[in-house]
């Protein structure tokens, strides 16, 4: 029978594990992972099964504000074997009290070329260092305190919202504004003024120049 995989943590992950335990986590008794090597899991008896399984080592569970049920699981993806070296992403789950049905959801990654039309709002208000913020100091931050985390990050997108709402609203007035009919006489002015600005050698700027007063002159009346 194939030995499992060591899913022992690297100390990176290690320092992980430990900092999000010191904020009030802790590891999720109820998540497992499989760590059977190679094909044939499926036909194994249950017995055989057990042997494989282990406790996720980066699930974590924790009680909410409300009393209701958190989670939250990192992710260290791999080809080979169970995780890997690189976290990837966080995901968080929020279940309110005596149910099994999840509220909220949410995950911490970086946005990826995918994403460029849209914000990522949680990422953002999670760069305590600025930019360059890495992701497990944005998983270390939201896991500080997930409810204030998700709470900024609605208001943030709402504020983004309300900001394009009125950037629209302006444009729109001034394109109204652009849009009112321009005085009768304005055309002939305009085409005057045209006939000025592609003169050249060989035009009869007299007539040129008394078409513009004819045109300013005639509107001149009328406004």
């Amino acid at each position: 029978m194939a030995a499992p995989y060591d899913i022992t943590p690297a100390p990176n992950q290690k320092s992980l594990v430990n900092a999000i335990l010191k904020l009030g986590w802790s590891i999720d008794p109820t998540q497992t992972v499989d760590t059977f090597r190679g094909w044939g899991y499926t036909s194994l008896s249950d017995d055989e099964k057990v042997r494989y399984q282990a406790q996720h080592p980066y699930a974590f569970t924790r009680t909410g504000s409300d009393g209701g049920t958190q989670t939250l699981r990192l992710d260290f993806p791999t080809d080979y074997g169970v995780f890997g070296k690189t976290l990837r992403r966080a995901d968080f789950e929020w279940k309110r009290p005596g149910t099994d049905k999840v509220a909220r959801r949410a995950t911490v990654r970086h946005p990826g070329s995918a994403d460029w039309r849209s914000t990522d709002y949680l990422w953002e208000i999670l760069a305590v260092d600025g930019d360059k913020t890495t992701i497990r100091r944005r998983v270390e931050a939201f896991a500080t305190n997930p409810e204030l985390a998700l709470w900024l990050a609605a208001e943030a997108k709402f504020a983004a919202k309300e900001a394009s709402r009125v950037e629209w609203a302006e444009k729109l007035r001034i394109q109204e504004l652009r849009d009112r009919p321009l005085p009768d006489g304005w055309g002939q002015l305009k085409s005057a003024a045209r006939s000025v600005i592609a003169a050249d050698g060989l035009t009869d700027t007299a007539a040129v120049v008394a078409a513009l007063k004819s045109a300013l002159a005639d509107l001149e009346v009328l406004v």
